[in-house]
């Protein structure tokens, strides 16, 4: 019963599939060409953007060298365990 059951979804996904496909294939208007030039204005100072990325890299070079000297020493433990028996 259950094998009717699953050949009737496999079918019904298969016409799903076609129908889509056939839809897809209907021709749309192309998009406008942009203007030469034209951007998007920003709302924030490509200097306010580069002062606040300054002022993180001290925090981000902490961080890693913290996640540098864990790994470090976690393996210093491990290796220093193997040897004092």
């Amino acid at each position: 019963m259950a094998q009717v059951g699953m050949l009737k979804a496999f079918l019904l996904a298969f016409v799903m599939a076609i129908l889509t496909v056939a839809s897809a294939q209907v021709s749309e208007a192309p998009s406008p060409s942009p203007d030469a030039g034209a951007g998007f204005s920003v709302g924030v100072s490509t200097a306010a953007v580069g002062f606040s990325l300054i002022d993180k890299l001290p925090l981000f070079l902490y961080a890693v060298l913290g996640i540098i000297c864990f790994i470090v020493s976690t393996i210093e433990s491990c290796s220093m365990s193997m040897f004092t028996g």
